[in-house]
């Protein structure tokens, strides 16, 4: 039993097992690339690529990748098949671009193609064990849409992790509009186990970030994945999770 070619065999085995797994997995998930062009200004740039869900969620992406602005690829993989939008930023160091307001560094965003909002965004479709090629944007300093666009960028919770039952909880969301344009019709939904909670946030200025504090008792004991999700009329959407304790 204990024989070295009945280990070979089973290592061997293993081995396959394993690399079948991964096969399988990667087919299972597709992947969008493109190029990004932008005006060749021989500065160096921070770039980020966004991927969203159907729902409006950040579920993948670049974050902070340094470029030389005028030309670069990119490829994101692990997409599961669907529909997805994505966003694309540019921040350009120490070189002052036309803000409304001024400033030491230049920012674009827009989100493909030449959308200023997620909801008007065209959608690119991920097939299983394929890459969706093909999706370029150019992002010009001072395009108009580029610099009207409003944008949630990031949602943040802070609060207590464990609660007693029926007590009531203060939960701390701050959301950020990182764009130009004031967002509108911002609304903050809380759901979970035993959870329900809606809130209007009404309007967030122009690169700003909004504190809201909300209150609410969980109605069911345990352990349960609580989920805050902000949207807008006018700035996209977003979603973040956190798990509580109630007793």
């Amino acid at each position: 039993m204990n024989s070295p070619a009945l280990k070979l065999a089973l290592s061997a085995a293993i081995a396959l097992l394993a690399l079948s797994s991964s096969q399988a997995s990667a087919a299972a998930t597709g992947s969008i690339s493109g190029f990004i062009q932008g005006e060749a200004t021989g500065d160096t740039c921070v770039r980020d690529v966004w991927v969203y869900d159907s729902t409006g969620n950040r579920v993948a992406g670049i974050d902070g990748q340094s470029t030389l602005w005028n030309f670069d690829d990119y490829k994101i993989d692990g997409l599961r098949p669907g529909e997805y939008r994505l966003s694309f930023d540019q921040y350009c160091v120490d070189r002052l671009g036309p803000l409304p307001t001024g400033g030491g560094s230049s920012h674009v965003c827009e989100y493909f193609n030449d959308s200023p909002t997620l909801a008007n965004a065209t959608p690119v479709t991920v097939v299983e064990g394929k890459e969706t090629t093909g999706v370029d944007v150019f992002l010009g300093l001072g395009n108009p849409v580029e610099w009207e666009a409003a944008r949630i960028s990031w949602v943040t919770v802070q609060g207590p992790s464990k609660v007693k039952k029926g007590d009531r909880t203060t939960q701390k969301v701050k959301i950020r509009n990182s764009g130009d344009n004031e967002a509108t019709r911002v609304q903050l939904r809380i759901w979970g186990r035993g959870i329900s909670y809606r809130a209007s946030v009404g309007s967030i200025p122009a690169d700003t970030t909004n504190v809201v504090k909300v209150v609410f008792a969980p109605r069911k004991s345990g352990k349960t994945t609580v989920k805050y999700r902000v949207t807008s009329a006018n700035a996209g959407a977003m979603s973040v999770q956190r798990n509580i304790v109630v007793k």
